[in-house]
């Protein structure tokens, strides 16, 4: 991973709340998309923002930005207005992961 902005931070940790708060992901698919159930996901967050400089667990923030972007949820401009920021950025953040 490379190192990410404050900014890019968080928008992980929004994307991440984002997807385990919003209405993208039936429960019966999130954890097998995720790699993490709803609870673990909403903890990542809270330590994507709190970290510093630790190691971060790319890996769930990886799956959950790029099923943000490309499930078909239908919901492209929802996601974008939930987590605050253009998919082409997420794209961007996904990419350093």
């Amino acid at each position: 991973m490379k190192e990410l902005t404050l900014d890019q931070v968080d928008v992980v940790r929004r994307a991440m709340l984002a997807a385990a708060d919003g209405p993208f992901f039936s429960d019966g698919e999130f954890e097998t998309l995720m790699g993490a159930t709803r609870k673990e996901v909403r903890h990542l967050a809270a330590e994507w923002s709190t970290n510093g400089s630790a190691v971060y667990p790319t890996d769930i923030a990886a799956n959950v930005l790029n099923n943000l972007l490309g499930y078909p949820h239908g919901r492209a401009r929802e996601v974008e207005s939930v987590v605050g920021c253009a998919a082409l950025e997420l794209e961007r953040v996904l990419a350093l992961l």
